[in-house]
């Protein structure tokens, strides 16, 4: 159940029509510096995904304190979800860029995306744009 009317965690209906689905993806997120995001941006077209999203980042860890006033030490957060067929492909890509000597961090999770069905207008009614 979800928290929206006690709806099962899947759809949410309106006028007993089903216009949202949550569907099962893998959420990638790499905090790498930013002189890579060129290569995250090539990685996620060759591998299809739909979009991605950077942001800076900043914080300490391993490679020790990045914050951002040089770009030497400028961090980024790149975000992608990826279909679950495709990780393994995104995740060799990425431990290729790891061996060649660049330090990432690299999370993964499972997470559900809510994607609204094309042929179904909000009002309940079929869409003449099938696309």
């Amino acid at each position: 159940m979800n928290w929206l009317n006690g709806l099962p965690a899947n759809s949410m209906v309106s006028g007993g029509v089903s216009m949202v689905k949550l569907v099962a993806e893998k959420l990638v997120r790499i905090i790498a510096t930013a002189e890579l995001e060129t290569q995250f941006i090539e990685l996620s077209k060759r591998h299809s995904v739909s979009g991605y999203t950077v942001v800076d980042a900043r914080g300490a860890g391993a490679s020790g304190i990045q914050h951002g006033l040089m770009d030497i030490d400028s961090n980024i957060l790149f975000l992608m979800v990826v279909p679950p067929e495709r990780l393994d492909e995104v995740m060799e890509d990425l431990a290729k860029i790891i061996r060649r000597g660049h330090h990432l961090l690299v999370l993964v999770s499972d997470t559900e995306v809510m994607r609204r069905k094309k042929d179904i207008h909000p009002e309940g009614h079929k869409s003449s744009d099938q696309s």
